[in-house]
Parts: C-alpha cells; sequence; structure tokens
C-alpha cells in the first residue's frame, strides 16, 4: 500500500475544504447513479519532447499529483483522463479542440474541465502562480457544475467607467461612434469569469431583487431616492460594498478640453445619509500619508517623485483575523480616506480590514501629488527626537455587522410625488425598518485599488493584490466556496 505524505509548505496539494465542499455537492448531485454523467477532467501535459524545459515538468508533475488528490477524494464521480500531446499527433489535435495553448511552439500544460453539456479550459498553467493552482482547478469545477443562470448574481453601481466603451470624460468620443473604445477594468472581467455581473446606473432608485451582493463605486451626489434604495438593499439581508474616496484619480472632472484635466479633480465621493445613520464619518476633503507605507521612489508607479500618500500597504497593515485579509500580501491605496466609528451605531460591531500604521496623518491630496517632499517634510516639524510627529493609526478599509436600522425613519423620499405615466400613484415595495438578522455592509475609503494600472504593470506584471481583495470581499459575501482556496 503506497502511503503518500504532502510535505509541501502549506500543504498545497492536500485539498481544502472548498475543493472538497464542490466534490461533495457533485456526489449529492449524481447520488450514486452510475449512469449520470461524471466530472471529467482533461489534463494536458506534453512529455518527452525536446524543448521542454526541466522547470515545466516539473510544474506539470506539481499538477498532476494535486489532480490525483481531487481523483481520491471524488471517486468515481470523476474521471481524470492524463494525455500526453507530442507534435502532430492525435492528442495534440485533442489539445488543440479544448483550446489548449502551444508555448514556445514546443508543449502544453492546460487542463479542460466538463460536466455535462459545460466546459470550463485553463488554457495555460502559469509556473509562477503555483500557489493557485488549486484555486485555478476548483474555480473550473464550480464553473461547470454551477450553471450561467444560477450563479451569484454581483450588481456594480460606478460613477466611473469601470465596463469601458467611450470615455465619458470627452464629449466628442461619446458622440463619435467611431471613436476608440475603452475596455473593461480588469477586476470586472475577472468577477464575469465566475459570477453573473449586472451593470445597475449610478442614479438608480431600485436594486433588482435578484441582485446578492451590490458593489458601490465612487458615489458621488446620490439623491435621496439612490440612497433609499441602497438602505433598503442592506435592510433585505442582502450584502453591500462600498468604496468610496476623497481624490478618485480617475475622475478627472468635466473640463472638456482634455489638457485641463487632472487626475482627482472630480471630487469626493459620500454616502452621507448611510454612513451617518451608522455611525460612520468618511473623510472626504484629506488623503492619509503615512512615513512607513508610502510608495518608494524606486516603484516605477512613482515617476522618481516622492509619493507619501501612495500607500502600498504589507500584511502588517491587514487584518490577520479577518479571512478577506488574513492571507493578501501587497494591497495599493493611492490617496486613500479613513473612517471614523468613534460614534457608531447601537447595534452594530465595526471590524478593521485595513489600516494604516502609528505613522500616518491627514494631508491635502493635491499637494501630496504634486509636493510630496513639502508632506514628507511635514511629518518632522517640531519634532526634537527626528520621529514623526502628530501622527496616528487610521482605518482604510472596514466591514459593520450588527442588526441595522433604515436610514429613512420616515419612508420613502418623495413618495407622495410618485405618479405613473398615466398620472396614478405607483405603488411601492413596503418599507423595511430593520434587518431581521445580522447583515454585513463593508467600507472602503479608495476607488483607485480597483483600477488596472495599480494592480497590473503593461497587463503582465501583478504588483498588488487588490483584485484578490475585491474577489475575497464579494465571495465572503456569496457562498465562500472559493475564498479559502484562494487565500491559500
Amino acid at each position: 500500500m503506497k502511503i503518500k505524505a504532502d510535505l509541501t509548505e502549506g500543504n498545497l496539494f492536500t485539498l481544502s475544504d472548498g475543493s472538497k465542499k464542490l466534490l461533495d455537492g457533485l456526489a449529492e448531485e449524481r447520488d450514486g447513479d452510475s449512469e449520470s454523467s461524471r466530472l471529467e477532467i482533461r489534463f494536458y501535459l506534453t512529455k518527452g519532447e525536446k524543448g521542454v524545459p526541466v522547470f515545466v515538468n516539473d510544474h506539470g508533475k506539481r499538477i498532476e499529483d494535486l489532480l490525483d488528490q481531487y481523483k481520491a477524494y471524488a471517486g468515481s464521480n470523476l474521471e481524470l483522463k492524463k494525455i500526453n500531446p507530442r507534435r502532430d499527433t492525435d492528442e495534440e489535435e485533442l489539445a488543440v479542440n479544448d483550446g489548449i495553448q502551444l508555448l514556445n511552439n514546443a508543449f502544453y500544460v492546460g487542463m479542460a474541465v466538463s460536466y455535462l453539456d459545460t466546459t470550463e479550459v485553463v488554457p495555460f498553467f502559469d509556473p509562477s502562480k503555483s500557489p493557485t493552482l488549486e484555486y485555478d482547478i476548483s474555480r473550473a469545477i464550480k464553473n461547470v457544475l454551477k450553471l450561467k443562470e444560477e450563479r451569484q448574481k454581483v450588481g456594480v453601481m460606478s460613477s466611473l467607467n469601470v465596463w469601458g466603451g467611450p470615455d465619458p470624460s470627452n464629449p466628442m468620443a461619446m458622440m463619435n461612434r467611431g471613436a476608440p473604445q475603452q475596455p473593461a477594468w480588469y477586476f470586472i472581467r475577472q468577477l464575469q469569469q465566475d459570477l453573473n455581473v449586472e451593470r445597475i446606473e449610478a442614479a438608480a432608485t431600485e436594486i433588482p431583487e435578484d441582485v446578492d451582493v451590490l458593489m458601490v463605486i465612487h458615489p458621488k451626489n446620490v439623491s435621496e431616492a439612490t440612497e433609499y434604495a441602497l438602505d433598503q438593499f442592506v435592510m433585505s439581508g442582502r450584502k453591500l460594498i462600498v468604496f468610496v474616496d476623497p481624490m478618485a484619480l480617475r475622475d478627472e472632472g468635466n473640463n472638456q478640453n482634455p489638457q485641463m484635466r487632472i487626475p482627482g479633480m472630480g471630487g469626493a465621493s459620500n454616502l452621507t445619509r448611510l454612513f451617518s445613520k451608522w455611525g460612520v464619518t468618511f473623510e472626504g476633503s484629506k488623503v492619509v500619508a503615512d512615513f512607513n507605507y508610502r510608495l518608494t521612489q524606486r516603484d516605477p508607479l512613482s515617476r522618481g517623485r516622492i509619493q507619501p500618500a501612495y500607500l502600498a500597504l504589507n500584511k502588517n497593515a491587514l487584518n490577520s483575523d479577518e479571512v478577506v485579509t488574513r492571507d493578501l500580501g501587497t494591497i495599493r491605496l493611492p490617496y486613500v480616506g479613513s473612517f471614523d466609528t468613534s460614534k457608531l451605531a447601537t447595534g452594530l460591531k465595526a471590524t478593521e480590514l485595513i489600516t494604516s500604521s502609528e505613522q500616518a496623518k491627514l494631508v491635502d491630496g493635491m499637494s501630496s501629488q504634486f509636493n510630496g517632499a513639502k508632506v514628507m517634510d511635514s511629518f518632522f516639524t517640531g519634532s526634537e527626537d527626528g520621529q514623526p510627529t502628530g501622527t496616528k493609526k487610521y482605518t482604510l478599509a472596514l466591514k459593520l455587522s450588527g442588526k441595522f436600522t433604515t436610514a429613512f425613519p420616515d419612508g420613502k423620499p418623495n413618495a407622495a410625488e410618485e405618479e405613473n405615466e398615466e398620472g396614478k400613484k405607483e405603488e411601492s415595495s413596503p418599507q423595511i425598518k430593520e434587518t431581521d438578522n445580522e447583515n454585513h455592509v463593508c467600507l472602503i475609503g479608495d476607488t483607485d485599488l480597483l483600477s488596472d494600472e495599480h494592480f497590473l504593470v503593461q497587463q503582465r506584471f501583478i504588483i498588488s493584490e487588490n483584485i484578490a481583495f475585491v474577489q475575497n470581499l464579494v465571495d465572503h459575501f456569496g457562498d465562500g466556496t472559493l475564498i479559502n482556496i484562494r487565500s491559500r
């Protein structure tokens, strides 16, 4: 009898509870029916060919070992096929038909997962991403087991152009159908791979009932009717994630002259009525500068400038007790705002997710962007021992938990004035005054962490775990299957 011990760091080849949960769901669905369709994994790894690097062979062996763990746990519910697609063979034709990517004109290392009439493909297992192998495999399994229409629905309400298309800040581009189209932000494309993502207009006064989680990004000049819709969304027990910002770099204001646009000139965002009801104050006129977490001048994004308010936070700034942050590394927050929960509403609890160091202070955003050296000097003004003065720790992202009560005790604003086209009063849903059970809301003091340039360099090199943080938030508020796998 062979006994296989997992001696890898972090037990990378011992299945996590999340992966086992997926396979348990498969077993329940098949219910011992040997005639029903099994989950099929086709693993393609080129062996015995010249031109295959040694590190690729080693990487392939690790994937194979991990897939053996899936097979061992799932038993007859899973069929694992290991295929060696050498050049000019029938096996290579299978790989091509499954969409597996040929590397260096020499080898394949990828996977296709099929169940019923659905197939998910991992075209190439990147050796530099070995720690995410189990996540990539389980993500594919989850997507084939769950029909697209059954997937969790996430709504995204944003005043920023996260969906791509013509640049809304350029009136000529908006009128010119032939103008270049901007792609959707990377985080949107990532969420769309696993979830049903629905666009919710920034001025929406109703949130569709089938939206499970709602992301609100840079809410500016929000009407009472929109805040009421968000209030009732929380009252219904659904999950809200809010990204506000004192100086969103992607918001350049409404100046029609492109040469006059300055990143961050669009003004701060807030949800004043809801935050006030919850006992949370967001500092929208100042950004957090941090002596310890400032971006170094060696970083490409600093452009050689001193950037004390562009924060590159490490694990010490992240809550190690919370599943959404405990296993993340660097989070980048440019010109982030801060939250004060000293007057938190009765019945609510605030849990810090991301904090500054103790050597941080509030400063003017534009000054810190264009005159960072002066801001850095201010840390030492009046200090006799050479240490920063006038500083303290700030809360940059948090989770609210507890029973929420409505911020609109008098009911829906302007309800008496609402009429349909025939002049008859519209019937609105009955107001919910408080949540039946404990609910959760996440607040993040920055929107730029969602932007591609603070996650990817040249669309190739990952420089932060901003998107993993966002995915963790959404998954934490959903079924939670993938979050523990992603965080391993």
